[in-house]
């Protein structure tokens, strides 16, 4: 038991780092030993104020009808890069089918609707102290659900600045996880990780957020008010210390 509790840890752990608070909260650069800029994938969450950490559109089609940019700026120098445009992805860039919302009752992404997660196959060169811009063009008001809630991003055009939640070049476990955890769990666990987050930029640190219209309470894990709140108060206190909070993935 105190094995897959150990476990159990690294992976709410991980799973803090990876979801980041899309908000500014301490960032996670020093997990990088490169101070250089490195050739890395990149994961990125949209800043979706009401539902932080994990969020839903209904419909992919009029996500997608729009446009996705992101640029990266370094020194005066910047990379833009179109993540898709007119309906279509551009070359290297996709949704998962899947979220990531671990703990949440309904995590699939149904048929016709789109995670708010993008990723990049393709490696562009990230480092410590870059400033990321995202501009997201919505050519319709786009419904979403999240787990708290039900909502609206209205039609117009977002922007949203910040920095990396999180650089990897190769993932690691700590020391005292390995003399604790049973070998074959740990490497399990380690191969799963390594192939989704090493030589990764997380891009989930934002300044600014997209305020959704509410529409509906609750979302997909119908918290009763009560739950909300204390889900809600856990979101500020992790905010406030940058810390991990007990209360994210717990209905």
């Amino acid at each position: 038991m105190k094995h897959i509790c150990s476990l159990l840890l690294v992976l709410v752990c991980f799973a803090m780092q990876w979801a980041g608070a899309l908000n500014m909260t301490n960032t996670m650069e020093q997990c990088s030993v490169s101070r250089e800029p490195v050739a890395r994938k990149i994961s990125l969450k949209l800043p979706i104020r009401q539902e932080e950490f994990h969020w839903r559109f209904m419909k992919k089609d009029e996500l997608l009808a729009g446009k996705l940019l992101l640029t990266i700026e370094r020194n005066g120098k910047k990379q833009q890069m179109t993540i898709f445009e007119n309906g279509t992805f551009m070359e290297g860039w996709s949704s998962p089918e899947e979220s990531q919302a671990n703990g949440t009752q309904d995590p699939m992404v149904k048929p016709g609707e789109i995670y708010f997660l993008f990723k990049s196959e393709k490696r562009y060169e990230t480092a410590p102290g870059d400033t990321v811009e995202l501009t997201l063009t919505a050519k319709s008001d786009l419904e979403g659900i999240g787990p708290m809630c039900a909502g609206v991003l209205p039609k117009g055009e977002y922007k949203a600045k910040g920095t990396y939640s999180l650089l990897v070049d190769k993932f690691q476990v700590a020391p005292e996880i390995i003399k604790e955890v049973p070998k074959e769990r740990l490497d399990a666990f380690c191969k799963l990780m390594s192939e989704n987050a090493s030589n990764t930029a997380f891009l989930e640190n934002w300044q600014d957020q997209w305020n959704i219209k509410v529409t509906s309470n609750p979302g997909w894990l119908h918290l009763t008010p009560e739950q909300v709140k204390q889900r809600k108060d856990g979101l500020e206190q992790m905010k406030q210390t940058g810390g991990i909070s007990p209360f994210i993935f717990v209905p």
